[in-house]
């Protein structure tokens, strides 16, 4: 299930549509206020209802469980100007290198860096964030982040590398069906 190129878009005060792609899936989710609903062979169904599936491998199982975490990129870079250390003009772009918990709590995809009796625990966390600026408006940011998560006493190193461009913005309007909407109300 490894994670490919997420396309999306945001209506301002509207629905969020994304089209992921993990391994050989693609899969469609539509997102408003927190809650979302996710297209699977059987037709739309709400994320808590594919978040149930027992099926461990279920493409729409994970993707229910990574939606909640999911930030349009509006808020996305107000939390990440909280976790940059100093931000410093570089051409055309800002660039700053994320505090080490910040870069713990972005390797752990948004669920903020938490660890329980049996969650992961991370190690050397760096990253850095750059913001491209184009006609004096932001067209692009980048996050990158490296380091090491322990899970059951297993070392997996991560180093991703995750872009979002930014367009047609105050354009963009979002095409849901009316059972996709229904449940992501």
């Amino acid at each position: 299930m490894r994670p490919g190129p997420t396309e999306g878009k945001t209506e301002k005060d509207g629905y969020t549509s994304l089209t992921m792609t993990r391994g050989e899936t693609t899969l469609q989710a539509v997102l408003k206020n927190g809650k979302g609903a996710i297209k699977t062979d059987a037709g739309w169904v709400s994320a808590t209802e594919a978040a149930a599936n027992e099926d461990r491998q279920n493409p729409a199982r994970f993707a229910a469980r990574m939606l909640p975490t999911y930030k349009i990129p509006s808020v996305e870079i107000v939390d990440l100007t909280e976790k940059i250390k100093e931000l410093k003009s570089e051409g055309d772009s800002l660039r700053g290198d994320l505090t080490e918990e910040g870069a713990k709590a972005l390797m752990s995809l948004g669920r903020g860096g938490a660890t329980g009796a049996n969650g992961p625990t991370y190690s050397n966390a760096k990253g850095s964030v750059t913001f491209w600026i184009k006609d004096g408006s932001l067209s692009k940011y980048q996050i990158k982040v490296q380091g090491t998560v322990n899970m059951n006493g297993n070392d997996r190193e991560v180093d991703r590398t995750t872009t979002t461009e930014i367009k047609n913005v105050g354009t963009t309007q979002v095409e849901a069906s009316d059972e996709a909407k229904k449940k992501a109300s």
